[in-house]
């Protein structure tokens, strides 16, 4: 929930954007990038994102979201630091850097002292407008493209004969064999009722201050095909009291996260984040599972989206079927890896649909299914008309799903 997600990611203005630093021991770089949507041009992405970075330097920001990026760099230390390897590689990193590992260790604290002006200053200094290298990656063959000559390589002597006095000291080490441990719940676990018929299993986090909490429904596909299609419809829907930008920039400022999931028998809401901010998240996230508000648009383009991979499987299965029959899946293959998300850029307009007395909407950005069927006319109208209604609006071999 930074700049480039609010802005960018969960408005759709692209297919996706992201920032991120990469510090080097000589050099560092501050890298954005993103991926157009069908029918925008790179150089609108392009300028999308300097208009994020010039929000940096002036200053068009809240100051909340330094600490709120502050306690998320801090929970994604604390997740690294589960590994042996993630905590190994800190001391690797300051050694190759020449970093002091006194400011290694004090990294935090040294950062919640950062200042709106101090970040203004520093994208001033660093961010100018024209301070940048831009990389295209386009489509298609490059007719200018050069071979480079591989250069010789400088044989590298070793000394696989010789160690040091640590690796013999490692190597004549005795190490007791690693004995399983096994959980049992009764012992392990902590047990009590949150209320009458809703049991809990609760373990204390001893390595680290985060926390996972995950709520368990004896409900999942076979109950109701339609949970997975709900559960990301709901993730971007907001409630009476905070839309879903506000509920992703709160979830942020309080460095938690939550994702909903649904299994063959079970679904599942986790949630997870700082500790200290559990009950903050359990208040947004139980609030919006409660008072959250249908958005029709938001629908519509799940259910196409949906809709594009059933097409899309369909006729994949359908090709398969023809050939196993030894007659002609060419059409049905054509179909299959022909299937086209074509988006109209229309105002909100609901189309009717004569045939089946629906209707059919088309939004900004909303997706139509289009592809060749291939084959003669009666075949493919045959299978148009078997799984999808036909939108009077387009050209016969372009279906608009209902919504």
């Amino acid at each position: 929930a930074g700049l480039i997600d609010l802005d960018l990611n969960q408005q759709q203005k692209v297919l996706s954007a992201y920032g991120y630093a990469s510090s080097q021991p000589d050099y560092g770089t501050f890298l954005v990038a993103g991926r157009p949507k069908a029918g925008q041009s790179l150089d609108e992405v392009r300028d999308m994102l300097l208009s994020e970075v010039a929000k940096l330097r002036n200053g068009d920001f809240d100051e909340s979201l330094i600490e709120a990026t502050i306690n998320n760099y801090k929970m994604q230390m604390m997740r690294s630091f589960e590994e042996n390897e993630s905590r190994a590689m800190l001391y690797v990193y300051s050694f190759i850097n020449g970093a002091d590992w006194a400011d290694e260790v004090q990294q935090l604290d040294r950062m919640s002292k950062i200042t709106k002006q101090d970040v203004v200053d520093w994208a001033n200094k660093y961010l100018g407008p024209e301070s940048y290298a831009i990389v295209y990656k386009r489509e298609g063959k490059d007719p200018n493209e050069q071979k480079i000559a591989a250069p010789k390589i400088t044989p590298i002597v070793t000394n696989r004969d010789s160690q040091s006095e640590f690796l013999t000291e490692i190597q004549n080490s005795k190490v007791e064999p690693i004995e399983p441990v096994f959980v049992d719940y009764k012992k392990d676990m902590s047990q009590f009722e949150a209320q009458p018929g809703i049991d809990v299993l609760y373990k204390k986090n001893e390595t680290n201050d985060i926390f996972t909490l995950i709520y368990v429904f004896n409900t999942g596909t076979e109950n109701d095909p339609a949970l997975n299609l709900a559960f990301d419809y709901l993730s971007y829907l907001g409630t009476d009291k905070m839309s879903a930008e506000q509920i992703a920039s709160e979830m942020y400022a309080i460095a938690c996260s939550f994702g909903l999931s649904a299994g063959t028998n079970q679904s599942w809401i986790e949630i997870s984040g700082l500790s200290e901010n559990m009950g903050k998240a359990m208040e947004i996230v139980e609030g919006l599972i409660a008072g959250a508000q249908p958005n029709r648009r938001i629908k519509a383009r799940i259910r196409i989206f949906f809709m594009g991979f059933v097409l899309f499987f369909h006729a994949c299965r359908m090709s398969k079927i023809r050939k196993k029959s030894h007659k002609s899946a060419a059409g049905f293959v054509n179909f299959a890896f022909g299937v086209q998300f074509v988006q109209h850029l229309v105002q909100d307009t609901v189309y009717e649909d004569r045939a089946f007395g629906r209707g059919v909407v088309l939004g900004q950005f909303d997706v139509f299914v289009q592809g060749n069927l291939g084959g003669n006319a009666g075949e493919r109208h045959e299978f148009r008309d078997r799984h999808f209604h036909q939108d009077h609006v387009h050209q016969s071999d372009a279906f608009g799903i209902p919504v």
